[in-house]
């Protein structure tokens, strides 16, 4: 879903999923309570990521209406077919590193959910062009990341950390497409 959504307002609706299935896959190590405080960690990135993409699709809709010339080459994204190819790839370095058992102590499903969720991540940051989706991209990886170690390591300090870690990743996106948007808008601006 990540892949084929082209408005950034609806980029939340995956990402909350995301922390959602994440949070019932950590569940059985981490337990009920501290799977709530990902929950709610995760529905705030959610909320946070929608305040910036509809701050960006309200802005850049204005741009574009009051400079069609200019906003062709500057926001230009790769095509549907690279996305989709880069995600095959995704999926299948995960299966490949998922079936060569990296880390035995690790639970196998966590760890294929992990990989898959590093690959996608890590295809969304190669493959995007705004700091938006490519925040989203390291969002994802670092979800893989933290779903393996909070299967190894379920204290509530890590929960608390990894959901801090979280949380200051995606007020950076958001301050970084402000100010992407306002050097496109800068840009457009200049003769």
């Amino acid at each position: 879903m990540l892949f084929a959504l082209s408005d950034r307002r609806l980029l939340m609706v995956p990402v909350a999923v995301q922390y959602v299935l994440t949070s019932a896959i950590a569940e059985p190590y981490i337990g009920l309570p501290l799977m709530g405080i990902r929950l709610i960690v995760g529905l705030a990135i959610a909320v946070i990521i929608y305040i910036t993409a509809a701050r960006t699709e309200r802005v850049l809709s204005h741009w574009r209406v009051t400079r069609p010339e200019r906003n062709t080459a500057a926001l230009s994204s790769m095509g549907a077919v690279f996305r989709v190819l880069a995600m095959a790839l995704g999926a299948l370095l995960a299966i490949g590193l998922w079936s060569s058992d990296p880390l035995p102590e690790a639970p196998s499903a966590v760890l294929l959910c992990a990989l898959w969720l590093l690959g996608i991540g890590l295809s969304l940051v190669l493959s995007r062009t705004g700091p938006l989706q490519i925040g989203i991209g390291v969002l994802v990886a670092i979800n893989g990341f933290q779903i393996v170690y909070l299967s190894l390591e379920s204290s509530l300090l890590i929960v608390a950390l990894t959901g801090l870690l979280d949380l200051l990743v995606a007020l950076t996106v958001a301050y970084a497409s402000d100010r992407w948007l306002d050097a496109q808008i800068e840009e457009g601006a200049t003769p």
